[in-house]
């Protein structure tokens, strides 16, 4: 890090995700196993209880299901505008 670099936190941890898969050729579980042993080492050592951190994991999914819902109801629209021929230019790109 720079001094006086904005940092966004979800842009780090793709970073270090590209960095693990592009850089040290790691396979694709790797860094995902290395971060749950992290945080679980982490929530235990802060003495988190399971029902705590179930409880977290269920507030963040809960907070980004809505728009998870949109994402799948706009890709059911066009899908079937392509099945339907209304939007033939696409499938050229397709």
């Amino acid at each position: 890090m720079f001094k006086g670099q904005i940092v966004d936190d979800a842009g780090d941890s793709d970073w270090n995700l590209t960095f693990s898969l592009i850089v040290l050729e790691l396979e694709v579980h790797i860094p995902f196993i290395a971060v749950i042993v992290l945080t679980s080492l982490l929530a235990i050592r802060m003495e988190q209880t399971w029902e705590e951190l179930e409880t977290e994991i269920l507030n963040s999914i809960v907070s980004v299901f809505q728009a998870v819902i949109i994402l799948f109801m706009v890709g059911m629209v066009i899908g079937a505008w392509i099945q339907g021929k209304m939007a033939q230019g696409w499938n050229s790109f397709m």
